[in-house]
Order: structure tokens, then sequence, then C-alpha cells
């Protein structure tokens, strides 16, 4: 049993239906009892690969290169960590589900936050994820979702002590990790590309596309 474990949450693709837009929308996350392994990790690529970034404040998948996106997945399956992560094909979306698309980011996020506390048991657990909503409302409803999900679904007799986090990406290491776990695993289902998602496949506790 842990006392305490961080879960850091990320999608990669999008929510459109334009010709341009991703077939998939990926949410993954990724949790630990020692998120200093994390920022350690953030530390050591921004020093490695300072000629790369330029001196960039914050790490992304999609904006990095082949060689530094397996360093930073290779780094991320050496630490204590463990991935749940879920996939829509979004042809596949219910009608109903169109015209609100922002609460299907709720559904999934809510399924993988549940599979993770399914399979860890703690006295306490903080979700941490990136500031995408601006109106309170909208990050207490994503809150209030995620808290109703691991009420539901988690191990042991009692629900975690649960906080949801909401940072920005740029300030929080743990959120700029997870992005490479999402983005590797978009890369699997979107690009038929799974050598990213290879490096960190002894992590992954569960996986699943909708």
């Amino acid at each position: 049993m842990y006392d305490h474990v961080d879960v850091y949450l990320d999608e990669s693709g999008d929510l459109g239906s334009s010709s341009g837009s991703s077939r998939y929308i990926v949410v993954a996350a990724l949790a630990t009892d020692e998120s200093h392994e994390f920022r350690r990790l953030v530390r050591a690529a921004r020093k490695r690969f300072r000629s790369e970034t330029g001196g960039a404040i914050e790490f992304k998948f999609n904006r990095s290169s082949a060689k530094l996106r397996m360093r930073f997945l290779e780094d991320i399956a050496r630490t204590h960590s463990w991935i749940a992560w879920c996939g829509l094909e979004k042809s596949r979306m219910l009608p109903a589900l169109k015209p609100e698309r922002e609460r299907l980011l709720h559904v999934i996020s809510g399924s993988v936050v549940s599979e993770i506390a399914r399979r860890t048991h703690a006295r306490s657990m903080n979700v941490i994820v990136d500031k995408r909503w601006t109106k309170e409302r909208q990050r207490d409803d994503f809150s209030r979702y995620v808290e109703k999900m691991v009420s539901l679904h988690h191990s042991g007799y009692f629900a975690p002590a649960l906080e949801i986090s909401h940072f920005d990406s740029m300030a929080c290491e743990g959120l700029q990790v997870v992005d490479f776990v999402a983005g590797a695993v978009f890369k699997s289902i979107e690009r038929a590309d799974g050598s990213y998602l290879g490096v960190i496949g002894r992590n992954i506790l569960h996986g699943e596309l909708w």
C-alpha cells in the first residue's frame, strides 16, 4: 500500500472533426509514488539536449526529435511508475456526444484514472492535469467526474483521499513527462508506429481502444 501517489494526466490528438483533424483522441495517465524522479528526468534532459531545445522551458513530444523522444521514454521506463491509457476512434463517437466534445475528455479521463485507482492501493492520490479550462466551472465539472469514477473503482475498502490539481504544464515537470507517454500512445494508434510505445511497454498496466 502506498501512502501517496501522484497521477499525471494528458491527452494527445484533437477533438475536431475536419479533414485535417486526428482520427483518434488519446488520454494517458502516468502514476508514481516518486514524483521527484520526474523532476530529475526533466533537468537531466534539459542539460543533455541543450543544443536541441535552445533553452525551451517546456518539453513536448510533438516538438522533439526522435532521439530526444527515445531518451525521454527510456528514462521514464526506468522510473517507478505505471501507465494507463485509453484511445477513442472519433468516427465511432456516439452522436449524442458530438455537441459536447469537451465532455468526452471527462469520460475518457475518468476511465483512465479509475483504472489507475483500481490497480493502486493508496491512502491519498493527487490527479494532476494541465490547466486546459479557463473557467472555474469547467474545471469543477471535470474534477467532480473524476472523483466520482475513483469512488466507484478503487483498490481496497476505502477510496483514497483524492485531490485534483490543475497546473500549467510549463511549471510542472510531471505533466511534461506524461506528454511523452500520451504522444507515444497516439503515435502507435494514429500512425501505426509502435516503436515509442514499446519502450515503456513494461510500465503499462492498462490500455484500451474505444
